[in-house]
């Protein structure tokens, strides 16, 4: 959904709609450039996290790529586009007069001509023949409204066409589109075929260069602690030598932190967790850090050996986790390492006396050091060793800095990290140590949740967002000024990506797949199949937005309201979410309306169960007309559900989902870009007795310059008359395992 003028609003609703109020489309179209941004995974922030390859090649932008500014499609007669949830792109058709009127008492081509036609032709002012005889010139448009660019449509009611149209507070962005195919015929029209910017995803496939050869051919694993045959330190011992700890909490000690009790104690524990738990035997101890402002920040934890020790690996087993890990190592002279911890410096997130949320002055723990060992630990009190490339002779001091914070205690101290146990392989003689194979405890793959796979796949296609300014800026004006750049920065990367983000609006599964998604899956077939592939997993949304932004969430069924969409202009964060919708009613705005009730995928009993046969459920399915006596059945088998609770909220939801194709509506209302797929709206419609919730799965809108009409014909689902409960069914008569996954995705997403 998203927010409207109030002017916008009342031309909405308002019986006259010309004038001031008319509807009015306006077009700009621009070259295209899919800028490219190197990448390493093993030198950024946060490094790389998969330990067995490091991970290269380039990211790709197309919002961001600087192609070329945006021009204004002048002539424009209608708009027709097309979005649904079922549909992997959305379609769009321009039509456009291929003319320019000749102004009265103009000299020049023409001059004695009402109009110029063919003015918008491709090639215009090219061609010697047609100049020849018909005195054709070259001008603005001339090779412009071409293939491959790219057009930005802007709709509403009412115009200022004093501003561009990205400008115009009339309008409102409708689309980011590609052209497929230009059309022209000799009465005067050229018709313009467009997709959005996920035809990227289509026309890309899974082969280098859009996939790097790095990661070719693309195999998506979960990231897990394993035992695997590796490279191992020989010739030692595991052991905890004596000397002083210390950390970075020490930097705090004194820094004005108010809470009760202190947050950081004077011997630099937090909540009671010091930094001499890693060497104790007690497993329910650890040392625990301050929170940070972000997980790309750095916190660290330090050993000065009383002796000096001959050093070849070190085990560490995280509290939390996963965290990307440095391990810099004192020779009693400096740091050893030829590369630097790629420390920011940051502040940590605080309360004021008053104990409401705020951040603190920054505290430099001074993380920029060098280090000679980075690796991925897992989560889960796993140890994991970390093996160097060589042996290290006399070290004083090991340091390990961790990175990829995760959020452990909510808002008030978010982004923190923890070990239990850290051990050192040492000998008494350096040339004792040596390397060798064996079992060794590491975290490999290559994602740890579905919408991983979803960023990485994006990022190679042409939505990354760099988080330079030099790089991170989109024009919507026909100039070259740097004045008239937008510039969209953000406040922190994404860990999956490690350096930057995506352009849009992603969230988390929580989850990862139990068996490989395997390269035979994808290979050399479109990059949507991978997207589709992880769709169909976990039942999520992918959409491309208005303003080009990629868009994959739960759907919108769950909960009351509506996402609150930003416009072209506003950077992409989380979105909001809005307990309001819009009311289409008979009396103003709705034009046409008809609703199909149809038992077609209606069963009366859902099974659910283990493909191995060791446990199974069976749940109600939806059924409007108790008692009928049919007996339809339906049923699933899957090696992927754990226990018999699974199987009964899988059941569930399959029984809401029939529910929900049970009954079907078509509603034809005028224009209104307050509304979009993925929406939750009311309709009220005396003949049909509608006064239900509705789902919105698909637009389909005209407008029509010539005719002063703006059509949306709308596909929608019921949601049920309650939308407190989302469901036209009680939730109370569902499992109470389902009722508890209800409230868990219910509220704001």
């Amino acid at each position: 959904m998203r927010v409207v003028t109030s002017a916008t609003d009342a031309a909405w609703r308002g019986e006259i709609k010309a004038g001031p109020t008319r509807p009015v489309v306006r077009a700009t179209t621009q070259r295209i450039y899919l800028g490219k941004w190197r990448y390493n995974t093993e030198d950024e922030p946060g490094g790389d996290y998969d330990n067995h390859h490091t991970r290269v090649g380039f990211y790709r932008s197309i919002l961001f790529g600087h192609g070329g500014a945006p021009r204004e499609i002048p002539n424009l007669k209608r708009c027709e586009w097309n979005r649904s949830t079922d549909q992997d792109v959305a379609t769009c058709t321009l039509t456009i007069a291929n003319t320019q009127i000749v102004p009265i008492g103009s000299t020049g081509e023409n001059a004695d001509d009402f109009e110029l036609r063919g003015f918008l032709a491709y090639n215009r002012g090219r061609d010697t023949e047609a100049t020849a005889r018909w005195g054709y010139d070259e001008n603005h448009y001339t090779n412009f409204v071409m293939p491959d660019r790219m057009v930005r449509t802007y709709e509403g009611y009412g115009a200022d066409f004093d501003v561009a149209p990205g400008d115009d507070e009339n309008l409102y962005i409708s689309g980011t589109w590609l052209i497929d195919d230009v059309s022209y015929d000799a009465n005067g029209d050229i018709s313009v075929s467009m997709r959005d910017l996920g035809r990227l995803l289509l026309d890309h496939i899974s082969f280098p260069p859009i996939v790097p050869y790095a990661d070719y051919p693309m195999t998506w694993s979960k990231i897990a602690t394993q035992t695997v045959q590796a490279r191992t330190a020989t010739g030692g011992n595991w052991r905890k030598p004596g000397g002083q700890t210390s950390s970075s909490n020490d930097k705090y000690v004194g820094e004005g932190i108010v809470d009760v009790p202190t947050y950081v104690q004077p011997n630099g524990s937090v909540q009671g967790h010091g930094d001499r738990a890693p060497l104790s035997s007690s497993a329910s101890d650890y040392w625990l850090s301050t929170g940070q402002v972000s997980p790309e920040d750095f916190v660290w934890w330090e050993m000065d050996f009383t002796t000096a020790q001959n050093i070849a690996a070190v085990r560490i087993t995280p509290f939390g986790g996963p965290y990307k890990v440095y391990v810099s190592l004192y020779d009693g002279t400096d740091w050893v390492g030829r590369r630097d911890i790629p420390y920011g410096y940051g502040t940590m997130n605080g309360h004021g006396t008053d104990d409401t949320l705020g951040e603190i002055s920054s505290v430099d723990i001074q993380g920029n050091i060098p280090f000679a060992h980075t690796e991925v630990v897992d989560r889960g009190g796993v140890a994991t060793t970390l093996t160097f490339r060589r042996k290290y002779e006399g070290i004083k001091k090991v340091r390990i800095t961790l990175t990829r914070l995760r959020n452990m205690t909510g808002e008030k101290y978010p982004w923190r990290a923890g070990l239990r146990e850290v051990e050192f392989y040492t000998a008494s003689s350096v040339a004792s140590l040596g390397f060798g194979t064996g079992p060794v405890s590491q975290a490999v793959g290559n994602y740890r949740d579905f919408t991983d796979i979803v960023r990485w796949v994006c990022a190679w296609s042409g939505w990354w967002w760099p988080p330079d300014d030099q790089d991170n800026w989109q024009n919507f004006r026909d100039t070259h000024d740097p004045a008239d750049r937008v510039h969209y920065t953000y406040a922190s990367g994404d860990a999956a990506l490690t350096k930057g983000r995506i352009w849009g609006t992603l969230e988390n599964t929580g989850t990862a797949g139990i068996a490989d998604l395997t390269a035979d899956q994808f290979d050399k077939q479109p990059l949507m199949t991978a997207i589709q592939k992880v769709r169909e997993i976990v039942g999520y949304q992918f959409m491309i937005d208005e303003s080009g932004g990629v868009v994959f969430r739960r759907a919108n069924i769950w909960s009351p309201g509506n996402f609150v969409t930003r416009d072209h202009k506003s950077t992409r964060r989380n979105p909001t979410r809005t307990t309001e919708w819009v009311t289409i009613d008979e009396d103003e705005t709705l034009l046409q309306y008809e609703t199909r009730h149809s038992t077609r995928n209606l069963r009366e009993r859902i099974f659910v169960g283990a493909a191995n046969g060791h446990f199974g459920a069976v749940v109600r399915g939806y059924s409007p007309l108790p008692k009928t006596g049919l007996r339809r059945v339906a049923g699933w088998l899957d090696e992927n559900w754990k226990n018999k609770t699974q199987a009964l909220v899988a059941g569930d939801l399959i029984a809401a989902r029939q529910m929900f194709d049970y009954r079907r509506s078509r509603v034809t209302i005028w224009g209104n870009p307050a509304i979009q797929i993925d929406d939750q709206c009311r309709i009220f419609e005396r003949t049909t007795n509608e006064t239900f919730y509705h789902y919105v799965l698909g637009i389909s809108s005209a407008l029509d310059m010539e005719a002063g009409t703006w059509d949306y014909t709308m596909e929608t689902h019921w949601l049920g008359p309650d939308i407190d409960t989302a469901f036209v069914v009680d939730p109370d008569q569902m499992q109470p395992a389902t009722r508890n996954y209800l409230a868990a995705v219910g509220g704001e997403n």
